[in-house]
């Protein structure tokens, strides 16, 4: 069962040395593109799997619940290019993850090539701040453009070295001319071969006597998706973008008198970059066992599926 912790009671955890780098690794990990980490284990001994705490973003602000679920001890020149992906970083590559990590190992004092590091994985377990949650597609568009970390700093250079570039593109010009074409064929390739597909799924069960509905996004096509916004449109209500609202509208006013709130998990659409073959589970509602909630479970979702009464809608762009 996913339970909302109390916040006050979690540990904060800061990404990062500095408040830029805590707000852009924190819009990658609500993005969806970050679940993973790595620190000095001089640093780190403590942690495990399921533990909880509280991301926050270079100003203290908290921006999302965090769990960890696998932590793994290696050295530095050990690390893979999976476990360096699962960063979410520049351009996900090796080579980029040494950088960056050598570079802030070095300012931690740590660094050595053979160092013992700790790489976790983590998930999200809630948003609590939807507003940074929104921009964090741009803090990702800029990631990947080369215009944060690593590769904003490789492009800040003396004029001696922008003389030597400069040079360098002249001599090329005529290897670019011909690689033009080409380049511009692929990209056409490239797009005609990327389909993103979003498929919007309502799952209902009734685990051990109690009662568990899940909204899941599943991107079922081709490429990465990118969600820009979303809108929920409830019958004889206002459009709204509140998932909660959605499941109160489909579940819980006809239960909630009897059996009480259920517990929530959730996560943030908008902003989001879900994976091909990757779901987001945007809410779950959680009702423990008791006597006569599976029956009254049951008859809420079957009046939707009978055409009794008229189910909202999710509309994804």
């Amino acid at each position: 069962m996913s339970v909302s912790p109390d916040i006050e009671t979690l540990p904060r955890w800061p990404f990062g040395d500095s408040p830029e780098l805590a707000d852009r690794l924190a819009a990658l990990i609500v993005a969806g593109v970050k679940t993973g980490t790595c620190s000095a284990k001089a640093h780190n001994e403590w942690s495990h799997p399921g533990e909880r705490g509280v991301l926050v973003d270079g100003a203290d602000r908290p921006v999302a619940v965090l769990e960890t679920e696998t932590v793994t001890h290696l050295r530095y020149n050990e690390m893979t290019q999976e476990m360096a992906a699962l960063e979410g970083e520049g351009d996900l590559s090796l080579k980029y993850w040494q950088d960056a990590h050598k570079a802030y190992f070095t300012r931690e004092g740590t660094f050595a090539e053979d160092m013992e590091v700790v790489f976790e994985t983590f998930r999200v377990l809630s948003i609590l701040d939807d507003d940074f949650a929104a921009g964090a597609a741009d803090h990702l568009r800029r990631e990947r453009a080369g215009e944060t970390g690593e590769g904003a700093a490789r492009g800040k250079g003396n004029k001696a070295e922008m003389l030597i570039a400069i040079c360098a593109v002249i001599s090329s010009i005529a290897a670019v001319f011909i690689a033009w074409d080409q380049a511009r064929v692929m990209r056409s390739q490239e797009k005609a071969d990327v389909w993103p597909i979003l498929q919007l799924q309502h799952n209902t069960s009734t685990p051990a006597g109690g009662a568990l509905y899940e909204f899941d996004v599943q991107n079922a096509g081709v490429g990465p998706a990118l969600i820009e916004d979303y809108l929920i449109r409830i019958p004889g209500r206002e459009d709204t973008r509140s998932f909660d609202e959605m499941v109160r509208y489909f579940i819980t006013d006809s239960l909630e008198e009897t059996y009480g709130l259920p517990a929530y998990s959730n996560q943030a659409l908008r902003g989001r970059v879900i994976r091909q073959g990757d779901s987001v589970r945007t809410i779950g509602a959680e009702w423990l066992g008791a006597e006569g909630l599976e029956r009254d479970f049951l008859s809420a979702v079957q009046s939707f599926l009978d055409g009794t009464r008229q189910p909202a809608e999710v509309f994804v762009c």
